[in-house]
Parts: C-alpha cells; structure tokens; sequence
C-alpha cells in the first residue's frame, strides 16, 4: 500500500515538473516567434537563391531473351526479388543490374559530351553541346560567387597546369587517356545529373536527368538513353561482329576461288569443244571438279555469313520505351516547404537548448 502512495506521488512530481517546463517554455514564446519569423525569412531567402532544377525521366523495359520454358519459373522469382538470370543461362556479363554503374562509367558519359542543347538567355535561343553548358552556363547562388571568384584568380596567379592530351586527336576524336581538369569537373557533374534505377522483381529501368533547364533535362535523359542502350548494344554484339568480319574475309575469297575457277573452266570448254583425247577430257574433268568443289566451299561460307548475321541479330537487345521523355513543367528543388520546415524545426530545438542553457548558468 506504501509503494502504491509513492508511486502515485512520483507521477505526481512528474506531472509537475512538465507543467513547469510548458510554462518556462510558454514565457518564452514572443522569443520563438522571433526566431523562428527569422528562420522563416532565412529559409524563404535561400530558397529563392538557389537555381531551380528540372527532373526528367524516361521508363524502359528490356527484352528478356534466353528464358524458353523457364519463363514462367523466373517471373515467379522475380516477385519473390530474386534474379534467376545465371541460372536460367543467361550469360550476359552486363545486366540491368549493372546498369546504374554503367551510367556513371567515363567510357559511357563522354558519349554524351558533344550532345547538342538549346539554351535560353533572354529573348534568344542558341545551342550549344552539354558540356559547354556544364561548364560555362550554370547558375550559382549569390554566395557562390566570392568562391568563383578566388577560383579564377587563383588560375590567374598560379600557373597553367599541362594538359593531358584532352584535346582532339589525329583522327578527329577526343582523346580521354587523360582528362583534363574541365572534363574530370564536367565528369563529376553529369555523375550527379544522370541517374540510373533497376526495379529487381519487375526489371524496369527508369532513368532521370537533372539540369537547371527543362529542355536540357528532357534533351539529356532521352540521349542518355539512345547512349545507353548503343552502348549495350556494341557490347553485346562486339564478338559477333567479330566473327562476322572474319567470315565476311572468308567469304570473299571463297567467292574469289569459285570465280576464278569457273572462269578456268569456261576458257578450256570453249577452247576444246571436241574433246578427242584422254588427257584434255581428264583436264576437263579436273576443272570441273574444281569449280564444284570451288562452289561447295563458297556455298557453306555464304550459309555461315547468314548464321552470324542472324547471330548479331540474336544478341541484338531491344528496349521498350514505356513512359517517354517530356520537358518537366515545374521545378523539382529546391523544395521551398520542405526548407521552411527544416529551419523552423533547427529554429525551435536551438532556441530550447538556448532556454535550458540560461536557465543553468543562472
């Protein structure tokens, strides 16, 4: 019965000691209604300081091949969120799943370099390629500027660093053995703009562009997406491709060898057509053997051109598009609410703790 009191007159002390935070704190409110005002005002000024950023997505879905009976099993499996795909015989080293680190590969995102986008400044329009605009036509906040400013001084002061070989080659391409200091920055920023997303139980890949323009945006993601799926290609055909010069070369010759020979044989015909003696019949027989067995190799190096071809075909991917690329109409950051909630949040723990504060060093 004792314990009960006491455990009554706990609560009790704590019941009263919250009361008397709720006061302390409600004596306080024209102080949290200032900060909080400033918070506001803060968050609404960096807000508006920050240059918007579109969002543009596009929604794939790939060709699963190689399945046959199995089909079924592995749909069952991809419910279930595992991936059967080795299982099932499936060999290609390059799946959906990599495809977020393909995206964000050198050898993939130089492709998109030279890409041309239209920009807006004032009442004209002028296109230029993606990666002028990520260098010399971004917006930055006001505070950015004294940064960018120390930046071209310090390039002003110190000297030019040597250039790696970034600049076109003998052949007319770009030479990425080494890249330049602009090329690595214009790297790291179309790492950050391009993104890349597998649903793994459905297999959907969504990709999104970001870019401080609608139109650049929408431009971007549907090339990232003709980029992505060449690059898929090239790979998964480079071997066949392959296979099919060298067939092509053997076919050639081939159809050389049965040329000639028929054309030896035709010259004799025409030239013995009474054949008297044994030794020109054998000589006609020997070229006509030639020219037959001429045809037959000829023959089956033309079927086996037609299998590579229809080899490459095979290995050939095909994506469908399912939700097509289109010029966002609002921005998607920065998120003016989500800012204002953020620094109002920071401003009511601060002003606590400085409420606290004070109230012990008293």
């Amino acid at each position: 019965m004792e314990g009960n009191n006491n455990a009554g007159i706990n609560i009790v002390e704590d019941i009263k000691v919250v009361f008397k935070f709720v006061r302390m704190l409600w004596g306080e409110r024209k102080l949290y209604c200032k900060v909080c005002g400033c918070a506001i005002v803060a968050a609404l000024v960096i807000a508006f300081s920050i240059p918007k950023k579109y969002t543009a997505e596009v929604t794939l879905a790939p060709e699963i091949a190689g399945e046959g009976d199995m089909g079924g099993l592995s749909s069952l499996a991809s419910m279930a969120g595992i991936n059967l795909g080795g299982a099932l015989g499936n060999n290609d080293a390059i799946g959906p799943d990599l495809y977020p680190m393909v995206i964000h590969s050198k050898d993939y995102l130089i492709r998109l370099f030279d890409i041309p986008v239209s920009i807006e400044k004032g009442d004209s329009v002028f296109t230029t390629t993606y990666y002028d605009y990520l260098l010399n036509h971004q917006k930055i906040a006001w505070w950015g500027y004294p940064m960018k400013g120390i930046g071209l001084l310090m390039k002003a002061i110190l000297p030019a660093k040597a250039k790696g070989g970034n600049g076109d080659s003998e052949s007319g391409e770009r030479n990425y053995m080494f890249l330049s200091e602009d090329e690595r920055t214009a790297i790291a920023r179309m790492q950050s703009n391009i993104v890349c997303s597998v649903d793994k139980k459905t297999g959907i890949i969504t990709l999104s562009s970001i870019a401080q323009d609608p139109v650049v945006a929408a431009v971007l993601v549907d090339s990232a997406r003709m980029a992505l799926n060449q690059f898929i290609i090239e790979y998964r055909t480079n071997k066949a491709w392959q296979d099919y010069h060298y067939m092509y070369k053997l076919y050639e010759q081939a159809k050389a060898d049965y040329t000639k020979a028929q054309t030896a044989f035709a010259d004799f015909a025409d030239s013995n057509l009474n054949l008297t003696s044994k030794r020109a019949q054998a000589k006609h027989d020997d070229l006509q053997n030639e020219v037959q067995l001429a045809y037959s190799v000829y023959n089956q190096m033309a079927n086996q051109l037609q299998l590579v071809r229809a080899k490459i075909q095979e290995n050939t991917p095909v994506y469908t598009v399912i939700d097509s690329a289109t010029v966002p109409e609002r921005a998607s950051s920065p998120k003016k609410m989500l800012l204002m909630i953020a620094f109002v949040f920071l401003a009511f723990v601060g002003t606590t703790g400085w409420i606290f504060f004070r109230q012990i060093i008293r």
